[in-house]
This record gives structure tokens, C-alpha cells and sequence, in this order.
């Protein structure tokens, strides 16, 4: 059996030129309207799961320090390679360590819902939290069951001039396990070689994962109501959720902070906390 990096690996390829861009324009809409609100320009920004880069490329062309984290060798070669003035790090993010420096991190295409034992989502969480400055944030996406039931249970095929794909999908409800098969073709200079993966993801329940982020410390966590509070149309992203978990100021820097800002510099700060997304509709924990 292949290692779970292995199997990213078999369709890093397929990835990079059929999956990466499909949400990409709601990804980034959603993106560009919750960052600012709570990043200065050039603030450092956390882009895990990264894949081929895709995301962290359009954190830094809006001026972040985007660092991409990716357990994919494949992965990480594409995204070395469409993104030469962005770093890198090849690591799993169940085990990843940060040092204390990031203003924010984000992880979207629904990456985290490949994270199949809630232990290790914990962990996630965890190491997340561990790596942002007060006040930092943590903005995800993450598959509804609505996905699982309406598409998991499809056959879809792709035939073009220089490759061909089969991806079959299963949803075991008793279980919250969704399996994607993916059989690849593809033409290597007349040859045509053949790729196979298997991908898992888990179907997580809104609550459990705001139960996840507050214990891990993040001071508050819930669901962004995309076309409420941003103004978004929801079509390309029907059955994904947002989340926006913020880590809280720490009260002593907080105060030194103050004491030493201008009066006017210090209103502006004010201005633009009441101005940042709040985690809108918050999931009652049971």
C-alpha cells in the first residue's frame, strides 16, 4: 500500500492542471474580503496544504510573506516552480512546527477534511494556534455533508488529447468516511501511462470543528456566512463552509501596544477590530 504522501503524489500532475484553479476565483473572492480585515499589508501568512501552490501564489502578489507547507514532493516541486519567490517547507501538517511568527494561516480546497482521524485535526489545530501572534487568525474551508450526499456517489470521466481520467466516488454515511478513486492517463512522449490514487476524507460536523478550535485556544471560531456577511454568491462554493477561528490578544502585549501608540493610531486599531469579520454565526457546542 502506497504512503498517504505517495498517493498526492500519483495525481500531483492531474491536480495542478484540472483541480487547483476549479475554485480558485471563489477561494481567493472570499479570501481577499476576510484577510485585510483582520492583516496589515505584508503580514506573514501560513498557506498549509498549499499543494501546488496555487493559493500561496496569490497571497504573495497581494503582498503577504506567504509560506506554503505541503507533504506532496510532487506537490512541492509544481509549487517551487510556479512559485520561485515564495518558501516552502515540505512537512505533514498533522506534525508540523512553527515558530511563534505568523499574523495568519489559511488552508483551503477543503484539505482539511482529508484529515480523516479527528485526533490529528486536533493536532492541527493545535500547531496552528501554536504558530500565530495575538490576534492572529485561521481561515479554512471544509466539504458539507450535502457534498458527501449529492456528488460522492458519481462516476465522472474526462477524455482529452494528452490524458484521460475515471474518478468514482462512495459516501458511507454510517462511517462520515467519503473515498475518491482516481484512475489517470496520460500521454509521456507517445507513451501513455497509467495513474491510480485513493483519496479519503472525513465529513465533519460544523460544531465539532468549533469545539476543535476553542480547545486547541483560539478565542473564538464559527462558520462565515459567504453571501450574508461578504457579499459573495455561494454557486462555485454550494456545500463548503468557511470557518474563521481568532486567536485572542494577549493582554500584556495588548497594553504595551496601546501605551505606546499615538491617540489617532491608536482609534484607527480600535476602528478596525469593530470592522473585522467576527465569526458571524458561531455553532452552539453540546
Amino acid at each position: 500500500m502506497q504512503s498517504a504522501a505517495a498517493e498526492y503524489d500519483a495525481f500531483a500532475w492531474f491536480y495542478r492542471k484540472h483541480w487547483s484553479a476549479h475554485y480558485y476565483s471563489w477561494v481567493m473572492a472570499v479570501l481577499d474580503r476576510i484577510l485585510p480585515l483582520h492583516l496589515e499589508p505584508g503580514a506573514s501568512v501560513l498557506d498549509l496544504c498549499c499543494g501546488v501552490g496555487t493559493i500561496t501564489r496569490a497571497l504573495a502578489a497581494a503582498g503577504y510573506h506567504a509560506t506554503g507547507v505541503e507533504r506532496s514532493p510532487a506537490m512541492i516541486d509544481f509549487a517551487r516552480q510556479d512559485v520561485p519567490d515564495a518558501f516552502f517547507l515540505e512537512c505533514d501538517v498533522r506534525s508540523f512546527r512553527m515558530p511563534l511568527a505568523f499574523h495568519g494561516a489559511v488552508c483551503a480546497f477543503d484539505s482539511l477534511s482529508h484529515i480523516t482521524e479527528p485526533r490529528e485535526l486536533q493536532t492541527i489545530f493545535d500547531n496552528v494556534y501554536a504558530s500565530l501572534l495575538p490576534r492572529g487568525i485561521f481561515v479554512f474551508d471544509l466539504n458539507l455533508e450535502e457534498v458527501y450526499r449529492a456528488i460522492f456517489n458519481e462516476i465522472c470521466t474526462v477524455v482529452e488529447d494528452d490524458s484521460a481520467f475515471i474518478i468514482r466516488g462512495n459516501f458511507n454515511q454510517a462511517e462520515r468516511l467519503a473515498r475518491t478513486e482516481l484512475t489517470m492517463f496520460r500521454d509521456m512522449e507517445g507513451q501513455w501511462k497509467r495513474y491510480d490514487a485513493t483519496l479519503l476524507q472525513r465529513c465533519y460536523d460544523p460544531a465539532e470543528i468549533r469545539r476543535m478550535a476553542l480547545e486547541a485556544g483560539f478565542a473564538s471560531a464559527g462558520v462565515v456566512d459567504v453571501p450574508r456577511d461578504l457579499g459573495i454568491p455561494d454557486r462555485q462554493g454550494e456545500g463548503r463552509a468557511f470557518f474563521l477561528a481568532v486567536k485572542s490578544a494577549s493582554p500584556t502585549r495588548l497594553r504595551a501596544e496601546q501605551s505606546s501608540m499615538p491617540l489617532r493610531s491608536r482609534a484607527k486599531a480600535k476602528a478596525r477590530r469593530r470592522r473585522a469579520v467576527p465569526v458571524p454565526r458561531q455553532t452552539e457546542t453540546r
